[in-house]
């Protein structure tokens, strides 16, 4: 099937430079891949031959850095941990590619704004019990930049979230179409957040020194208008964010079935068993190294088949269905960049004893 041959590719050579971070008691994975790599590999006849070569390098260790030119994207993505609280933030941003027809770097803004937030959260001091929050991490952000006037141009769509591990309470953030899905016991969904749009193809979105623009009749929003949503999350609960590069592309069946072959209980179950071998008891950094592994492996396959649909132009993509109801008709997939972040709370091991690993 495409999935079985897409995981096989997928974990053999890897489309996407992946960053992970392991919490206590929560474990981050991030995978991505930029639109301008991919517009070189078009010259490649097969479509899924273009997904599926390893195509990024090793860059900086910080994810909301800009990457080199040459494999540049306009995404941005961030997670840390605030050492007092032991709260978790992290996030998603993607820079407005429209503003590249005015000669404006659109990963300038979506990178700044996430990394003000990366840099705030490391020198934040809290009060005994207060908690970081997600709307006022954009907002210090947002007027840094407008403050700074860096940058001067540049606009961006926001997802930012905060996770609070001593009561497991998510607060999620979400200003424009990069959208999440909270999963219950791993693959059922209960929880997606759709696109908040003010038309087909017109997200909410933040912009740079937005007095220039008060009277350009143009949308203007703020922090203050990002959708949020609070969850108490429950073990093994998965947090799926991506940009609208993932969600133009694929259908929540579509992560559903990635998520179901990558964090099946008995194939991570079985995994440690056969890490372990006879080893009693239960080594817990084996179990979080394999865990860690197979979330990597989630996030990696999410982001290589969403490339795979976006370069076919005969796949009928939720992107393209949205436009039917618009006045803008698209037919096939959406090249763009793509970018995931998987997020997996108090993750449960299927038995507390080493298994015999399946042949």
């Amino acid at each position: 099937t495409l999935y079985a041959l897409l995981w096989l590719l997928t974990t053999i050579t890897p489309l996407a430079r992946i960053e992970v971070m392991v919490g206590p008691r929560a474990m981050f994975a991030t995978a991505w891949h930029s639109k301008a790599q991919l517009m070189k590999l078009m010259q490649v006849k097969n479509p899924a031959q273009r997904a599926i070569r390893p195509v990024l390098s090793a860059t900086s260790t910080n994810p909301y850095q800009a990457l080199p030119a040459e494999n540049g994207g306009e995404d941005a993505l961030f997670h840390t941990q605030h050492a007092a609280s032991g709260q978790f933030a992290f996030g998603l941003a993607d820079g407005v590619g429209g503003w590249t027809r005015e000669g404006v770097d659109p990963a300038v803004f979506s990178k700044r704004l996430l990394g003000n937030i990366y840099e705030h959260v490391a020198e934040a001091k809290l009060e005994p019990n207060a908690t970081l929050a997600p709307v006022s991490l954009l907002e210090h952000s947002y007027d840094r930049i407008n403050r700074e006037r860096n940058p001067r141009l540049g606009s961006s769509t926001a997802l930012v979230g905060v996770l609070e591990p001593t009561n497991s309470t998510l607060t999620m953030a979400q200003l424009g179409d990069s959208t999440y899905t909270v999963f219950r016991n791993r693959t059922e969904v209960h929880f997606h957040a759709d696109e908040q749009t003010h038309g087909f193809n017109m997200p909410y979105q933040l912009t740079a020194s937005p007095d220039q623009f008060e009277d350009s009749g143009n949308f203007l929003d703020f922090p203050k208008d990002a959708r949020v949503n609070e969850f108490t999350l429950l073990p093994d609960d998965i947090v799926v964010l991506g940009t609208d590069g993932v969600f133009d592309n694929l259908f929540l069946e579509d992560v559903t079935t990635v998520l179901k072959d990558a964090l099946d209980e008995r194939r991570v179950s079985a995994l440690v068993a056969k890490a372990q071998g006879a080893q009693q008891p239960l080594n817990s950094d084996t179990v979080a190294e394999i865990q860690q592994t197979c979330l990597t492996q989630a996030a990696q396959a999410i982001t290589s088949l969403a490339v795979l649909y976006s370069v076919r132009p005969d796949y009928q993509s939720p992107f393209a269905k949205r436009s039917l109801n618009s006045t803008m008709h698209f037919n096939g997939g959406k090249v763009d960049d793509t970018t995931v972040m998987l997020l997996w709370w108090k993750p449960q091991l299927l038995v507390n004893e080493p298994l015999k690993a399946k042949l």
